[in-house]
């Protein structure tokens, strides 16, 4: 009987130390992974939403300065259709 068998009785867990096993071969394969390059699309989604909240607060403006301009013909102040050129007119 072995020194081991001796020390340890029959149902005893056996336990395995792999020391002299190298170290490279624990490693799977010698392929290496490459990594995809990260891609982040924070900066171009917050332009973009920058740019689609620029477009409607400017057609909003758009909107609020026609509503303001026909409700000054409605009352009078103006009695013409406005535009530039024909505003220009009247101080030469």
């Amino acid at each position: 009987m072995s020194p081991l068998a001796a020390r340890y009785s029959a149902a005893a867990p056996w336990l395995y130390l792999l020391a002299d096993m190298p170290r490279d071969s624990q490693t799977g394969s010698g392929r290496v992974k490459r990594r995809m390059p990260s891609l982040s699309i924070d900066m171009p989604m917050s332009v973009l939403r920058q740019k689609v909240s620029q477009a409607k607060e400017r057609k909003a403006q758009l909107i609020r300065a026609a509503a303001n301009r026909n409700f000054l013909n409605d009352i009078g102040k103006r009695g013409f259709q406005w535009s530039p050129a024909a505003q220009s007119l009247n101080y030469y």
